[in-house]
């Protein structure tokens, strides 16, 4: 399927995109731990195929950065048995 875009719209809240998309008005790619149950009678959920992969960065005060806790947070997401998105 080819999809040509006329209008691109940036928007900040989820709720809005989700709103306008259920309305006919556009299409958004979204995280899919963001659509409710209750809304997927009104959207059509199309997995991507690859899958897209979502980077993300950690940031911290540099004098916090012997904390302990800071520390164990980094290492649980390190860890691939707590994490699904990192490869074995």
């Amino acid at each position: 399927m080819r999809i040509t875009t006329s209008v691109l719209i940036e928007v900040k809240s989820t709720e809005f995109i989700k709103e306008w998309v259920s309305k006919g008005k556009g299409i958004s790619v979204l995280i899919k731990r963001s659509i409710l149950e209750d809304e997927k009678r009104d959207l059509k959920i199309i997995p991507l195929i690859p899958p897209l992969l979502l980077e993300i960065s950690i940031l911290f005060l540099k004098s916090m950065k012997y904390n302990i806790w800071i520390q164990k947070f980094i290492d649980h997401l390190r860890n691939p048995a707590y994490n699904p998105f990192l490869q074995p």
